[in-house]
């Protein structure tokens, strides 16, 4: 709310200022002026496709034997971490197993997990 009144008191400010006679108003905006036209030594040739990198398509093997790290915390500290490198294969298998344990927990114990 204050900051809506001392806006408005601004705006009346500006407004109640009048330039001198015979003088324009002032422009609020900055004056702008033309940029200077950028100037080339060599004319700018497209590219060919010779020029251009070839890429060579990723096939699935390649992508399965790509190794990828990642960082896992250790239980109990919030800090402590360590980083776990396998290929995408092993994570795949490594990320199937861990569900699939879960799922076998939660399904032979349709009450809720209960350690012994």
């Amino acid at each position: 709310m204050m900051f809506v009144a001392f806006a408005l008191g601004l705006i009346a400010a500006a407004q109640a200022i009048e330039p001198p006679a015979g003088q324009p108003a002032p422009s609020l905006a900055a004056p702008v002026t033309p940029a200077a036209p950028v100037v080339s030594a060599a004319p700018v040739q497209p590219a060919t496709p010779a020029a251009l990198p070839s890429f060579k398509p990723v096939s699935a093997t390649d992508l399965a034997n790509q190794v990828v790290c990642r960082s896992t915390i250790d239980t109990g500290s919030l800090i402590k971490k360590h980083k776990v490198c396998m290929t995408r294969h092993q994570w795949t298998y490594l990320d199937r197993e861990n569900g699939s344990s879960a799922r076998k927990m939660i399904e032979n114990n349709p009450g809720g997990f209960r350690p012994q």
